[in-house]
């Protein structure tokens, strides 16, 4: 029995473009080909697909498919250090998938109050789930590992924190978009919020408030350690308003 190409895709359940490019990469080529040079499938090219689908259920690729394919027996220890190996690569893809799944639940809890979402303030925030790692190792070189894991254990406090800084960001960005002078009040009110919400931060860090400020302005926090939070104005812009504080 013979298939001509829609035939066979619908066999085989996959599209008829899936199976051009099969011939092209030479992974699956049909059997026999009409005297109109279309192209003809048999029972064993649905073998074959069968074995392309298997392997693409487990994540491999279609280059390491057609290794396999080619191999027809493989050695037990190859075959399982194979797979493996595709194992330790699917259980990274299914942590960072968590992930992900977990920044999006974060970002609508957080943003479903709000009539319109600012796409960049909404970026900006990402960023905050997207460098966690770089987040901690910030604090834990200007703190204790033990305050620094009390801090991120308290989920409440950490999405206190996470809210408030979020507002704080997106008021400067405003306020930089509406030329407003970094020295103008509505801007230090607002920087002097961003200094509010990290020393209640600071009280799970072991850091007196009286050092806070001098932490933040030594280490330009956040600004040169996350930069992706703002754009490059902003940051001049910001950095301005931080030398007029208090002044």
């Amino acid at each position: 029995m013979a298939w001509m190409i829609s035939e066979f895709a619908s066999v085989g359940d996959v599209t008829v473009r899936t199976l051009r490019y099969y011939d092209k990469i030479n992974l699956l080529k049909p059997s026999d080909y009409t005297e109109g040079g279309h192209r003809l499938y048999t029972k064993d090219d649905l073998y074959v697909l069968q074995q392309i689908q298997s392997f693409k259920h487990l994540g491999f690729s279609l280059g390491e498919i057609q290794n396999i394919i080619l191999q027809r027996n493989v050695e037990i220890e190859d075959f399982l250090r194979q797979m493996h190996f595709q194992r330790e690569l699917l259980l990274a893809e299914q942590e960072r998938i968590t992930k992900v799944l977990s920044h999006m639940d974060e970002m609508t809890k957080k943003f479903q109050r709000e009539e319109r979402v600012d796409v960049a303030l909404f970026s900006s925030f990402l960023q905050t789930f997207i460098w966690e790692k770089e987040n901690k190792e910030w604090l834990g070189e200007h703190f204790s590992t033990d305050s620094v894991r009390a801090f991120y254990n308290n989920k409440e406090l950490k999405e206190k924190f996470e809210q408030r800084f979020m507002d704080v960001i997106g008021k400067l960005k405003k306020y930089k978009v509406g030329e407003k002078d970094p020295g103008h009040q509505d801007v230090q009110v607002t920087l002097k919020e961003f200094f509010n919400v990290i020393e209640e931060v600071m009280n799970y860090l072991d850091t007196s408030q009286s050092d806070v400020e001098d932490i933040i302005k030594q280490s330009n926090f956040p600004l040169s350690e996350f930069p992706t939070l703002f754009t490059t104005e902003e940051e001049n812009y910001i950095k301005e308003a931080m030398k007029q504080f208090n002044n």
